[in-house]
């Protein structure tokens, strides 16, 4: 990585159709994403239109990292807007640095779901496969993840902060029964059902939670329910919340 100065207005540094072996992160400075309409229009001048959104990036912010990403040509001009300061980060570390954060979350993933009893029969490949469909959500205080008596699709685990689980009824009105933290999880059995949720889960702080969808799950390792079931007698108790009989557990085992 390196320091690149911009010591004036309109200089352009990224050109749309360019092949790209950097990306620039600002460190000060106005920058504008443009789309080249004319490389030469009046006078001999470039001339461009603005993105849609408008894309500036005010004193913060990275761009170029999309060229590295995909291997492709660069899909808008950058222009400065003011003179500032870049970081500027070479396609070798751009993906060493990428690869290397890629592999930290999957293990940090697969630890989570090595701590899921209903998982406990998936081999390692299938675990690494579903740490790569794990999508990270970020909340604020108060926010509220999962709702009581909406329908359930996903399970959540916990990667930073805290997260609060309620029930409401009519009797006591609502109440907190439960606080889960960093590698605890909630939500598990909207895997193996389409039963609306039985409590509310609301952020407790900034909280930063990795979202597994149903399916996500069906696509990567095919129905749930028939993956699962190798160890769903460990979760007999849960199932029979969810699905009442113990009739209605049999169609499912």
């Amino acid at each position: 990585m390196f320091e690149k100065k911009v010591e004036k207005t309109n200089e352009l540094i990224i050109k749309q159709g360019d092949y790209g072996d950097y990306m620039y992160v600002v460190e000060e400075g106005k920058f504008e994403a443009l789309l080249l309409k004319n490389e030469k229009g009046k006078n001999g001048k470039a001339e461009y239109v603005r993105t849609v959104p408008p894309k500036v990036y005010d004193n913060e912010g990275f761009f170029g990292e999309l060229a590295l990403m995909y291997n492709t040509v660069r899909a808008a001009c950058i222009i400065s807007r003011s003179p500032g300061k870049l970081w500027v980060l070479d396609r070798q570390t751009f993906r060493r640095t990428i690869i290397k954060s890629t592999h930290e979350k999957l293990k940090q993933y697969e630890e989570f779901l090595q701590k899921v009893p209903l998982f406990n029969e998936l081999t390692n490949y299938e675990r690494n496969n579903i740490a790569y469909a794990l999508q990270t959500i970020e909340f604020k205080d108060k926010d509220i993840i999962l709702k009581q008596g909406e329908p359930g699709d996903s399970m959540y685990f916990v990667e930073k902060g805290l997260v609060k689980c309620t029930i409401k009824d009519k009797i006591e009105g609502e109440k907190e029964v439960s606080k889960i933290g960093p590698g605890g999880y909630f939500g598990e059995l909207a895997l193996l059902s389409e039963k609306p949720r039985a409590a509310s889960v609301y952020a407790t702080g900034d909280t930063k939670v990795a979202k597994l969808s149903r399916k996500d799950f069906d696509r990567l390792l095919g129905n749930c329910q028939d993956i699962l079931k190798r160890n769903a007698e460990a979760y007999e108790k849960q199932l029979r919340k969810v699905f009442g009989s113990s009739k209605d557990i049999e169609s499912i085992l």
